[in-house]
C-alpha cells in the first residue's frame, strides 16, 4: 500500500510540474501606434532550455498567457496568406501553392530570438507594452 501511494504521489508531481508555478503575463502588442490582431506573442527562454510561452492577440492588441518564473525573450509574429497576382490568371496548382504559403506581416526582426528587442522576466508586476515600427529592421547577419 506504501509502494502505491508513493507511486501516485510521485505521478501527480510529475503531471504539476513538480511545484513550479506559473505566473500571468499580460501585455500588448501595437504597429505604428495600432493594435495587431492576430499575432502569436512567443515567451522563449533565454537559457535555451525549458519550454517557450504562447498566446494570441486580440482585436485590441491585448494578450494574456501563463509563463514559469524566469527570463525570456519575447517574441512578436503574425503570418498572413500571400495574395494573388492582380490582373494574372493562375492554375489550380499555382493557387493551392499559394494558400499554403504565408508571408509575415510584421517586421520579422520581432519573431528571431536574436533581433527581438523584448527581454522578459517573469513574474511580473506591470504588463508587456511591445511597440513595433515598420521602420524597424533586423541587423545584419555577422560574417
Amino acid at each position: 500500500m506504501r509502494t502505491l501511494t508513493l507511486t501516485v504521489l510521485c505521478v501527480i508531481l510529475g503531471l504539476t510540474g513538480c511545484g513550479k508555478r506559473l505566473s500571468r503575463v499580460s501585455g500588448m502588442v501595437s504597429l505604428d501606434g495600432k493594435p495587431v490582431e492576430g499575432a502569436t506573442v512567443t515567451l522563449q527562454p533565454k537559457s535555451g532550455e525549458g519550454s517557450p510561452y504562447g498566446g494570441l492577440t486580440r482585436a485590441d492588441g491585448a494578450f494574456e498567457m501563463e509563463a514559469a518564473p524566469g527570463g525570456y525573450k519575447a517574441l512578436v509574429s503574425k503570418l498572413v496568406p500571400l495574395e494573388a497576382p492582380a490582373g494574372k490568371t493562375e492554375t489550380v496548382m499555382q493557387m493551392k501553392t499559394r494558400a499554403m504559403q504565408r508571408r509575415s506581416a510584421l517586421p520579422e526582426l520581432y519573431g528571431k530570438f536574436d533581433s527581438s528587442p523584448f527581454d522578459v522576466t517573469v513574474p511580473r508586476e506591470s504588463p508587456l507594452s511591445m511597440e513595433l515600427s515598420t521602420g524597424d529592421k533586423a541587423p545584419p547577419s555577422a560574417p
